[in-house]
């Protein structure tokens, strides 16, 4: 049976997770299938060690969280879904200490989800799991971003969006604050692209409903340059810009186009300033639509910005 052995030995060790208490003349026997079950593991020998784990759960009579999450996440590790909601199901039921319960809802929701496009009914019951994940285990991560991920597929963008800006005000690594805000961005985008009459406010908190500040000024052919912001607002930084296509048989030269880049670093409210050629102008105004910011800030709080950019196309060159 195929599986990826970092995925089952890194959740394990993440979670923390210990053997279950079972009767004093069990419990040797019940610790040594466990640590043959990992040293299989680690070895490779998955089948052997799926046998291994059944074993000590069939003397812990099925009161194992520890074989049962093992389990779990070799058939998650060889894409067998349908057998690893099954076991961490079971687990769930099993209930136990909320590290191991945070584990088993965790691996549920993972198993719900993991298949393709699953149908609406198991993405329903994946959000329930890491919700409940998440309830169990209040500082993890990981089942609070894969419930996100499940909201928006379940076109609860609004709630993905609270979810991932709760992430944000976290104390997270660079790296996965980053994609945390690319994530959140991108709800937006689906969340607006789907209800066109919606309205997100540009502002978090009690800012809410206030205008963008300018920043600038960019100069625009053939306009008046707009008044610049204060000196103390640090303008955006893109975190992320998507390379812009470059449309076959088009023109080249400058395009200058107007955004706004609200308090959660998202683009917002493109519009075109000054085109040179409808593909190159459609192209520029779609590239810059999905770059996400470090947002705007003012004596170090968030500030929704006016931030007029421009997008430079040249011919390639002909090899």
């Amino acid at each position: 049976m195929p599986s990826n052995p970092t995925f089952v030995a890194v959740f394990l060790f993440a979670f923390g997770l210990g053997a279950s208490p079972a009767s004093a003349e069990l419990a040797v026997k019940i610790s040594e299938e466990l640590e043959r079950g990992h040293a299989l593991l680690q070895a490779s020998k998955h089948e052997e060690a799926a046998r291994a784990f059944r074993s000590a759960d069939q003397l812990a009579r099925g009161q194992s969280s520890e074989a049962l999450l093992a389990l779990a996440s070799i058939h998650l590790g060889g894409s067998q879904y349908a057998e690893a909601e099954d076991v961490a199901r079971k687990a769930v039921e099993l209930g136990g200490d909320p590290t191991s319960v945070a584990a088993a809802h965790f691996l549920r929701g993972l198993a719900l989800r993991a298949e393709g496009s699953p149908p609406e009914q198991d993405l329903a019951a994946a959000e329930e799991a890491f919700r409940h994940s998440a309830a169990a285990d209040p500082e993890a991560f990981q089942p609070r971003f894969a419930r996100a991920r499940i909201l928006v597929l379940l076109e609860r963008e609004l709630e993905a969006i609270e979810s991932y800006r709760d992430l944000s005000t976290r104390d997270l690594p660079e790296m996965r604050a980053e994609v945390v805000r690319l994530e959140l961005c991108d709800a937006k985008r689906q969340a607006l692209r789907r209800l066109p009459d919606l309205e997100l406010p540009l502002w978090n908190g009690e800012d809410v409903g206030r205008p963008p500040m300018q920043i600038g000024p960019v100069e625009v052919p053939g306009k008046r340059a707009e008044h610049a912001a204060p000196k103390e607002v640090l303008k955006p930084i893109v975190l992320a810009a998507p390379r812009i296509r470059y449309p076959s048989a088009s023109g080249e030269g400058t395009v200058f186009i107007g955004t706004v880049v609200d308090t959660d670093g998202c683009s917002r409210n493109v519009s075109l300033l000054w085109g040179i050629d409808p593909e190159l102008d459609a192209a520029a105004l779609e590239g810059v639509a999905r770059r996400v910011y470090e947002p705007g800030t003012l004596d170090g709080k968030p500030v929704a910005v006016v931030y007029n950019t421009t997008v430079n196309f040249r011919r390639p060159e002909k090899k």
